[in-house]
């Protein structure tokens, strides 16, 4: 028994000694092995070394931050949490480290952002410089696209000087989504209660337009986030795009004081404001939205148009030249961005230069301040970018957090404090929304029976999908052209070829299709002399010489062409006798009388150039190159000055028309506003459209200036230029005033510009029920028609996209739409299986030219695709009120009288049509007027106004007829009764 417990006691002391032994080995030997064991990867000893500091000192830092490491390092990221939230705060730079690597847990593992988010504002809180936590803050906002707080983390990275230009080019913009659909979805699976997963899930919702599945998580992540205002602002904003205006209302009445701090709140009560008519309630909450961010393009322009309308257009033009410099701006950062891919990560020195410029005009210090260290990362020797840091940084150290430096904010320098803020109340019953009657209009296609055979050739390559080619985007025009003068209209097709290069190619040709008459085309190109063998775009049908028959202007891709009526079925090339074949890149052109001599001009709307006809951009496998128009210089647009022997002038630069950042698609001639001369609506693709306003007087050599800006034509609703690739003309809400639509891009809306009376146009898209429908579509030739004869103008659109990205949200082939108007400019689209069966198929539409080509009072549509025969849509719808069709002749102005005004009264109704020359995309339409005069059987009276400015008035026409009316000449002649 002795012996057993003299063994016991000598274990106790072994123990005890072996106890000691590691309870006194230091701790600094502990950090030692821990630090080397981490950077040999050998994570488990790593774990074991600190926990045996943290056995000792329960509090160490550094333990817990490298067993927190390690723990992660295999995968035991809660039980690493467990660690890393247990530090003491303090100045050591691990503890911040911890808060940091327990952030990225929260996030990346878990999905739980709010809890992240806690972490990284921590580490922040301890270590104000540390880069990587205001990265990570960035990333989490991105989530939630929390773009207003996002800024301020944003600069962060600038003053740290860790930029990219990725970051410049969302910096530059206000509009961010989450940076990966990926991220969000898993959340939703993960964490789907966790604030920022339910406001980015329900911001992708809300850009594709479903907003009933992104209210309720808004409101879910406002209840559950209270202190969250991007949550309860984004919820307002859904409210008003849903058109939910009680819900939006109630909204606005409960929000809290702080979110009233948000810029978009002001900017949502300004939207509401304006469509309800109440200018000066707009006018203040848009300045408010602008004083908070006075980068927000859709507040300074929505602004300047508001205040232009109040007539106060001295305090609008700061507010619309900040919205035309932010354009300006975020076109450079988009433009280098651009050039940064191609060029492998570097972007262009002088678009660096350029926006350095740019920012600096902007009063935006932060973002110059970055453009100067980019540029001189890419410029190491230049003296003057190194002079010019040294200069900034003094004034960076205790500058703001924000884009903007004061002073260049235009509210300072305009007091609207003493206009009304919003005292809006719910209705006391909602009024119930009325569904409008589905529309019965329908079409057939008969130009396989008629005898139209037509494929545009684009010379693509069949093993490529999607864009190879710049040139392969635009597609053919078409043309309406009564050129045998026997009362049919013909149809003019232009053709493409393999290669613009191959300039003595003959294998494709245009095609001049005669109307027989009897339901049949003959194509009679080659009898009409018509040899057209460049890859051409776009039409314009006119009479340049009064001769009283039709000439044609082609325009090309290269030299563009002339042909003259001979009026015996045969034309002539006049082009080189004319002087006016440039060869630049032509997409649309216009023939009409532009400064009132009575001689028809030609406008002709350049596009692109440089290497854009050679450069490659998809080889079948990858795209090769970024290949949009945005990065092609652009090409110039010309205005030819009939001179009255058979030649034509160049005056545009005389004539103000030579502006830099075209890049022209689309033109409209008319008399917009009611001044009797005619003035040029020029759409541009990604740049500001123009409102080229005839400024000269009648028979005065032409002088136009751009009012694009200050007439709220140049942008969309939001501020922001479209890809306006067509324009339609018309009266949409029956208020005697032209309007304009414009199609645009995929993930763009269209615009529907509706004039008011002080001259100013307003993007009324969301409120005329397009945004929805146009946002995802990329739309090209538009026209507007009265398909049923109700003498309301609908709209009739062709879709279709430039490059195949295999993707249901955004399609290749698209139908064509067919949009019914209720006469107040509320559109609705008619569904495509009741329009007929051409509506089933898909198709890449371009040009789309509008034409009663039977003569039965109904308008066609003529129709022009890629990789697709030809399409002549004939209307057939059954049951439509009756019409009449007027055809008109000027004697004291030209013949073709472009621009001229006719006001038909029926029933108590009236209707405006005018005559306008280059509407659609690359499109000339048949010169007559069609007025739907529902179930009156006459015309109570029709004023004309020429634009010689003289007028005529007829009084009790019958309908169901085609006349013409001659200047001057009381009497109509009547050509064909139904």
């Amino acid at each position: 028994m002795l012996v057993v417990l003299a063994l016991f006691c000598g274990f106790l002391g072994w123990y005890a000694w072996a106890s000691l032994k590691v309870d006194t080995e230091p701790v600094i030997n502990l950090e030692r092995n821990m630090k080397d064991a981490f950077e040999k990867q050998k994570f488990v000893d790593t774990v074991n070394f600190g926990k045996r500091i943290l056995d000792k000192e329960p509090k160490s830092t550094v333990a817990l931050l490298y067993v927190g490491q390690g723990l992660i390092q295999q995968d035991k990221n809660n039980e690493a949490l467990d660690y890393l939230t247990q530090v003491v705060d303090s100045d050591a730079p691990e503890a911040a480290y911890c808060h940091l690597l327990a952030g990225q847990i929260y996030c990346n593992k878990l999905s739980k952002f709010q809890e992240g988010e806690k972490q990284f504002r921590r580490a922040l809180h301890l270590q104000p410089q540390l880069t990587q936590a205001y990265k990570f803050m960035q990333y989490v906002l991105r989530v939630g696209t929390r773009s207003w707080e996002l800024i301020p983390f944003e600069l962060r990275v600038v003053e740290h000087k860790e930029m990219t230009i990725e970051l410049m080019d969302d910096l530059s913009r206000n509009e961010r989504l989450p940076p990966e659909l990926g991220v969000v979805l898993k959340g939703i699976q993960e964490n789907p209660d966790d604030p920022n997963v339910l406001l980015g899930h329900a911001n992708f919702l809300r850009a594709q337009q479903k907003y009933a599945e992104a209210e309720p998580l808004l409101r879910k992540a406002v209840a559950g986030a209270p202190e969250l205002d991007e949550a309860s602002v984004r919820l307002g904003q859904v409210l008003w795009e849903r058109g939910e205006d009680d819900e939006f209302v109630r909204w606005q009445a409960d929000v809290k004081e702080s979110v009233k701090h948000h810029p978009l709140y002001w900017l949502l009560l300004g939207r509401r404001a304006q469509s309800v008519g109440a200018l000066p309630v707009a006018a203040r909450c848009y300045w408010e939205a602008v004083k908070l961010d006075p980068n927000m393009q859709e507040a300074d322009y929505q602004l300047g148009l508001v205040l232009m309308q109040l007539g106060r257009a001295n305090d609008a033009k700061p507010f619309l030249d900040r919205a035309s410099k932010l354009n300006v701006y975020i076109d450079l950062v988009r433009r280098n961005k651009v050039r940064a891919i191609e060029l492998g990560g570097k972007g262009d020195p002088e678009l660096a230069q350029q926006a350095i410029k740019s920012a600096d005009e902007l009063g935006n210090l932060w973002e110059c301040y970055a453009w100067v260290l980019m540029t001189l990362d890419a410029d190491k020797q230049n003296m003057a970018l190194q002079q010019e840091e040294s200069q900034m940084e003094p004034h960076l150290k205790n500058l703001e957090h924000k884009r903007t430096l004061p002073p260049y904010n235009p509210a300072t320098k305009v007091d609207l404090s003493k206009l009304p803020l919003p005292e809006w109340k719910v209705a006391s019953t909602s009024a119930t929304k009325s569904t409008p009657a589905p529309a019965r209009v329908s079409f057939e296609d008969k130009a396989s029976a008629a005898g139209i055979k037509f494929e545009f050739v684009d010379g693509h390559d069949p093993q490529v999908r999607g864009l190879n080619k710049m040139y392969q985007m635009n597609g053919g025009g078409v043309g309406v052209i009564d050129f045998d003068r026997d009362g049919w209209p013909d149809l003019y097709f232009t053709q493409g070829s393999k290669d613009p290069q191959e300039h003595d190619q003959t294998e494709h040709l245009d095609k001049l299709f005669r109307n027989l008459g009897d339901g049949r085309f003959s194509d009679v190109t080659a009898q009409a002399g018509i040899v057209e063998n460049s890859y051409s775009q776009g039409i314009s049908v006119g009479d340049v010489d009064n001769d009283g028959f039709p000439d044609l202007f082609i325009a090309n891709v290269g030299a563009n062409r002339l042909y003259l009526n001979n009026g015996d079925g045969t034309f002539t090339d006049a082009t080189e006798a004319a002087g006016v074949g440039d060869s630049t890149w032509t997409s649309s052109c216009v023939i009409a009388d532009l400064n009132g001599d009575s001689l028809p001009d030609i406008y002709t709307v350049g596009f692109i150039q440089g290497d854009a006809i050679t450069r490659i951009c998809n080889n079948g496998k990858k795209r090769l190159d970024p290949c949009v128009p945005l990065e092609f210089p652009m090409a110039k647009s010309h205005f030819w000055l009939n001179r009255g022997d058979g030649r034509f002038e160049d005056v545009s630069a005389a004539a103000g028309i030579a502006l830099p950042n075209g890049k022209g698609t689309s033109v409209l001639a008319a008399d917009v506003n009611g001044s009797g001369k005619l003035d040029l609506l020029i759409g541009n693709q990604g740049n500001p459209n123009f409102f080229f306003k005839n400024a000269a007087k009648r028979g005065e050599r032409p002088r136009f200036v751009d009012q694009g800006l200050s007439s709220g034509f140049a942008l969309g609703f939001d501020g922001s230029p479209r890809y306006s690739y067509g324009l339609a003309a018309g009266d949409f809400n029956g208020d005697g005033l032209l309007d304009v639509h414009g199609t645009s891009t995929t993930e763009e809306a269209d615009t529907l510009f509706l004039q008011q009376k002080s001259g100013v146009f307003v993007d009324a898209v969301r409120a005329a029920g397009l945004y929805e429908p146009t946002y995802l579509k990329n739309s090209f030739g538009t026209q507007t028609i009265d398909g049923d004869l109700d003498g309301v103008l609908d709209l009739f659109v062709v879709h279709g996209n430039v490059d195949d990205l295999s993707s249901e949200y955004l399609p290749y082939e698209m139908p064509p739409s067919y949009y019914k108007n209720d006469g107040k400019a509320h559109f609705t689209l008619v569904p495509e299986e009741t329009l007929g069966p051409y509506f089933k198929s898909k198709y890449l539409g371009r040009s789309a030219a509008k034409l009663d080509w039977n003569r039965d009072g109904l308008e066609d549509v003529a129709i022009s695709n890629l990789r697709a025969p030809a399409a002549l849509l004939t209307n057939t719808t059954p049951h439509v009120g009756h019409h009449l069709t007027l055809r008109l002749v000027s004697t004291k102005s030209a013949r073709d009288a472009i621009g001229t005004v006719v006001e038909l009264t029926v029933g108590g109704k009236k209707l405006m049509r005018q005559l306008t020359a280059g509407d659609g995309f690359q499109a000339s339409n048949e010169r007559i007027l069609v007025f739907g005069l529902g179930e009156k059987t006459a015309a109570d009276s029709i004023s004309v106004r020429w634009p010689s400015g003289q007028s005529q008035k007829l009084s009790s026409v019958p309908g169901d007829q085609e006349i013409v009316l001659i200047e001057g000449r009381g009497e109509p002649v009547v050509l064909r009764r139904k």
